[in-house]
């Protein structure tokens, strides 16, 4: 398995901010990997994997821009896979969470979590849903 990766480096300890994917060779043959600062594209012969990453401090304003970014180096726009951490809420009203919303809807991609909502992040402070 390869493994693709992007992030802040520490003088101690692991990396921050960072995204990474493995890929298996098995789902065929890579065609192109593009790694972006929040994004990593791999280009399939028949689908496009995406790995993200958005820090829960970026403003609202700034996820269009972000998502547009690597969606530019996307092959098969029609058999994407988009997966990360997005760090937004769909279970409440929020800025970024409608973005996400929209972008989502008009590019045809599928929330693939089932509903109801789901916790997808655990701590002893709480959790989170996506």
């Amino acid at each position: 398995m390869q493994t693709y990766f992007w992030g802040y480096k520490r003088a101690l300890g692991r990396p921050f901010q960072g995204v990474s994917i493995y890929y298996n060779h098995k789902a065929g043959e890579l065609v192109s990997c593009k790694i972006l600062k929040n994004f990593i594209v791999l280009n399939i012969p028949y689908f496009s994997l995406t790995a993200s990453y958005l820090n829960p401090t970026m403003k609202s304003a700034g996820i269009w821009d972000q998502l547009l970014e690597f969606y530019t180096f996307v092959d098969h726009p029609d058999n994407l896979i988009l997966a990360g951490d997005f760090n937004s809420r769909l279970d409440v009203p929020s800025k970024k969470g409608e973005q996400m919303k929209e972008f989502a809807e008009y590019n045809n991609l599928v929330l693939a979590n089932p509903l109801p909502l789901q916790k997808t992040f655990v701590t002893k402070k709480g959790s989170s849903v996506h």
